[in-house]
């Protein structure tokens, strides 16, 4: 072992002997900086995947979108299939609603699904309802084998999916107890619909809908603000006439990568199809969009508050930087004899300041350690932690998670550990400086 890291480690951690309080102090302040700094990025990086995760569920890996409805989805499905990793494609509407129930209104989302069991629909169906005519799949239908996806009915706390048809609907469980609602109850809709139709003085009056089923995600965007029909249903609420606003589509596993190169490859194989649009006086392309690029907004906010969080928490391990070049400082006034004494004996200025440096490098080294210990135990600990220190309805109000997930990344456990070695180091080249300047005759005159 060369001489100036056995040097710095006996000035550090003394044999027989407990260590300085000032070393104590160093290493706690840089043990405190890293577990704060990975605490913070961590659950950041949570709140980003479980955004990420809903969204998917929500939206499908990628979307195929138009600027207008898509009037005959069932070529960009079938084109959809052929593509080599996806799992499955399907149309889907979504839309405003208002919604009541013993005069308390709400303002939900409505999304569509289409139950297969319900098509192919009878020759009097379709003469009643031309317009509403599909053998869709539901655009929220999930294969129940994928771990990744949530199926729909697995999360539905009170009822069967069985039951729902045209004449029913299922509400997320938050606006179900917001409204009061149970299954059975007939809750009436209001559409945009209404509106339009009088301005040509044609009167229509809201739709009875019976609660076939009320479910619950554990994300309360979806729980509190969203509720389910068919597909057939929304496309009466909106007069569609057999049209669709987009095409749905899911993958055989989430990596960001893979659909981007999927979404890549869609868009390719549509390049044909909107030539044909295009030939046909239709002027809106059709185009994929990944689920990031649907949602680039809110992700990129999620990015910005890691980036300011991060630059926030560093300072903790730069005041401890304070602590350690403090200390240090006194270090090097305290063996001014010591070090006349390694001059002495032939020690290289160099060999001196290294034994400082290495000082600095091996408290936050010992720091680090320490910090990726606490850190983990407190995430491992963090749900006991937050309820006693915070209030669920706020985590629910101000996050929409019933408890702080959490995501290990290692590139964030690389960039702050040598950060952390690089800043500490550093910490130790003003004492080092110092102390490469005494000269040994005068550190030996020292009294």
């Amino acid at each position: 072992m060369p001489w100036p890291v056995y040097l710095a480690l006996k000035h550090l951690f003394p044999t027989g002997r407990r260590a300085s309080f000032f070393t104590v102090v160093s290493i706690l302040g840089v043990t405190l900086g890293v577990a704060v700094l990975l605490v913070v990025q961590s659950v950041m990086n949570g709140f980003a995947n479980e955004y990420a995760i809903n969204l998917i569920r929500a939206q499908g890996h990628i979307q195929i979108r138009s600027g207008a409805l898509i009037e005959d989805p069932e070529p960009i499905v079938k084109l959809a299939k052929s593509v080599p990793g996806v799992v499955s494609a399907e149309p889907y509407a979504l839309g405003q609603i208002m919604l009541e129930f013993n005069n308390r209104p709400a303002f939900p989302a409505a999304r569509a699904i289409a139950w297969p069991a319900q098509y192919p629909r009878t020759a009097q169906e379709k003469a009643m309802a031309p317009h509403a005519d599909t053998t869709f799949p539901s655009a929220l239908s999930i294969d129940v084998n994928r771990a990744d996806q949530q199926p729909l009915e697995q999360t539905l706390v009170v009822g069967k999916l069985d039951d729902l048809d045209d004449n029913s609907i299922l509400l997320g469980y938050g606006l179900a107890a917001d409204l009061g609602v149970h299954v059975g109850d007939t809750v009436k809709v209001y559409t945009p619909l209404m509106l339009n139709r009088l301005e040509s003085k044609e009167v229509l009056l809201p739709l009875s809908l019976t609660v076939a089923g009320i479910y619950q995600t554990g994300w309360t965007v979806a729980d509190d603000n969203t509720i389910v029909v068919t597909l057939r249903k929304m496309q009466d609420l909106y007069g569609l006439d057999g049209e669709v606003h987009g095409v749905e589509v899911r993958l055989d596993n989430n990596d960001l990568d893979h659909s981007y190169d999927v979404a890549a490859a869609l868009n390719a194989k549509l390049a044909p199809l909107n030539a044909e649009r295009a030939a046909k006086g239709d002027t809106a392309p059709l185009r994929a969009l990944t689920w990031l690029e649907v949602n680039s907004d809110l992700m990129q906010i999620l990015g910005v508050e890691k980036a300011v969080m991060f630059y926030i928490m560093i300072f903790i391990v730069v005041v401890a930087s304070f602590s350690i070049a403090s200390s240090l400082v006194t270090s090097v006034v305290r063996k001014t004899r010591e070090i006349g004494v390694l001059g002495a004996l032939g020690a290289r200025p160099k060999h001196i300041a290294a034994v400082f440096c290495l000082q600095g490098f091996f408290i936050g080294l010992v720091g680090v350690c320490l910090g990726v210990a606490l850190a983990f135990l407190l995430l491992e600990c963090r749900q006991p932690i937050i309820e006693k220190f915070v209030d669920r309805r706020l985590l629910l109000e101000f996050y929409k998670f019933l408890s702080f997930p959490v995501e290990y990344r290692a590139e964030d456990f690389i960039k702050i550990i040598l950060f952390t070695l690089i800043i500490t180091t550093l910490a130790g080249m003003l004492p080092a400086w110092r102390a490469a300047r005494l000269k040994p005759a005068e550190c030996l005159r020292y009294e």
